[in-house]
């Protein structure tokens, strides 16, 4: 509910999708803090390209890879046409994800900044439940095995690696 999206958010992510004839786009995201530190590190590697499915898998291993996160990005509605998001406590975006790859063969990445994820300490995300975890647990499973399926064994390493440190 303190996310936020940039003015021209949709805007930007639409009009690269028209252009590249892609079926989704990728937009940079930041970290907003209560402090009002923003962190955008994650993106800083972003600039405006077209990529494949294969390509997107297999940068899953490494810093300049998409995020799985559903909120920074824009999806051609055929994408979504039998495909839905599960009910989770926690990891619905990384559970789908290996689903909407399956359905994107063009991806846009966005070198603009369109999502502001506000962090709080006393947020739900931050709030851990046997059930948050065990559900975040299966999701980071899921994409892992997804990866290896695919034969990206980086990325399959770390997102097995990335469920285990959870937990710790």
């Amino acid at each position: 509910s303190d996310d936020y999206l940039s003015e021209n958010a949709v805007e930007v992510l639409y009009e690269r999708m028209v252009v590249d004839g892609s079926d989704m786009a990728v937009g940079k995201h930041a970290d907003v803090y209560d402090d009002g530190t923003i962190n955008d590190t994650f993106c800083r590697w972003m600039e405006n390209d077209v990529l494949t499915k294969n390509e997107v898998l297999s940068r899953m291993g490494k810093k300049d890879r998409i995020v799985v996160m559903a909120c920074m990005k824009m999806y051609k509605k055929e994408v979504f046409k039998e495909l839905r998001f599960p009910t989770l406590k926690c990891g619905e975006d990384c559970w789908i994800f290996p689903e909407i790859m399956e359905q994107c063969s063009k991806i846009s990445i966005v070198d603009e900044l369109v999502y502001h994820y506000y962090q709080r300490s006393d947020s739900i995300l931050h709030q851990l439940s046997d059930e948050r975890l065990m559900d975040d647990l299966k999701a980071n499973l899921k994409l892992s095995r997804y990866l290896f399926e695919c034969a990206h064994y980086e990325g399959a390493n770390k997102w097995l690696e990335r469920s285990l440190d959870k937990r710790q």
